[in-house]
């Protein structure tokens, strides 16, 4: 019976090796795989900040060169205005010569 209990106990204790081996196996594969997927996580995250460091420099470049724009069409329409002020007063100073020039020489 000792001889039995004893190869049982030999078994069990192999088992046990194996089995402690096959953990530190799937351990190492977790370990592994983990810094696998920090990794991958890191150059996500790079490729993400640069692509939004690049949409912002592309809007800030949109919304500047709009700005640019704005600024154009007010300059060139309130060149418009003013010119169009300068002929409507030009036009009411040779009205009001005609009608001072009426008003003294009959």
């Amino acid at each position: 019976m000792e001889a039995s209990s004893g190869r049982i106990i030999s078994e069990l204790a192999q088992k046990e090796r194996a089995l402690a081996a096959e953990i530190e196996a799937a351990q190492t594969e977790a370990k592994r795989t983990i810094e696998n997927a920090e990794a991958e996580a890191k150059r996500i995250l790079s490729e993400a900040e640069t692509v939004a460091r690049q949409l912002a420099t592309n809007n800030a470049q949109r919304l500047t060169a709009e700005q640019e724009r704005i600024r154009n069409a007010e300059r060139e329409a309130a060149h418009a205005s003013v010119e169009a002020e300068r002929t409507r007063a030009a036009g009411r100073v040779d009205q009001a010569v005609d009608l001072i020039l009426k008003a003294v020489l009959p």
